[in-house]
């Protein structure tokens, strides 16, 4: 039998390759002998399909982000697990006053953990995939999610939430002041 670092673990379709956990000095990390996930499928049982809720700010101009979740979802339909997607759209942010309450509530807003909380209650996932949560959704979508006890996985499609620019650039060079100081600096250099 090979060692488990060089065998691949696949359970609900999605296959994971093992590295060896000294390469990372973690030996923590590493399965114990005998070790089997929860969730690896046996010859013989039936498979099990996930209840999946995407969630997902679209931004007023479609781009890359848009395209992953789109063709995300069309994957796990085909392979039989149950998608939902729930998304808020910045089209809807309109005039002086909404773009001053969404910059208010863009840390944090009840409304849309309320909202977010109703979703998950109505469609039961598994597990919860946040694409991308800024600026109406906010990190109040996990206080929602770890509410309802539902695991959450985070795709980083940018540096929005380090980085007013989203991509930790300013003037063709690398630029992390909002990293290590404060977010203002964005206003300072107008990014």
């Amino acid at each position: 039998m090979e060692p488990f670092w060089l065998r691949t673990e696949c359970w609900h379709g999605l296959c994971h390759s093992f590295q060896e956990p000294s390469v990372y000095g973690i030996s923590s990390l590493a399965p114990r002998s005998g070790w089997r996930s929860p969730h690896r499928l046996r010859p013989g049982t039936p498979r099990r399909h996930m209840r999946i809720l995407q969630v997902h700010n679209f931004y007023q101009q479609a781009g890359g982000e848009d395209v992953v979740v789109s063709n995300e979802q069309a994957l796990l339909k085909k392979h039989r697990h149950q998608v939902s997607l729930y998304s808020v759209s910045n089209d809807s942010i309109k005039g002086l006053f909404g773009k001053i309450r969404t910059a208010w509530q863009t840390p944090y807003s009840p409304g849309a953990k309320e909202r977010l909380t109703n979703a998950i209650a109505a469609f039961g996932p598994d597990v919860v995939h946040v694409h991308n949560f800024f600026p109406l959704l906010t990190p109040s979508a996990y206080d929602a999610c770890r509410n309802a006890s539902v695991p959450v996985v985070q795709t980083l499609h940018n540096y929005r939430n380090i980085c007013a620019g989203s991509n930790l650039m300013r003037d063709g060079r690398l630029c992390t002041d909002c990293i290590g100081g404060s977010p203002y600096q964005a206003a300072l250099h107008g990014c």
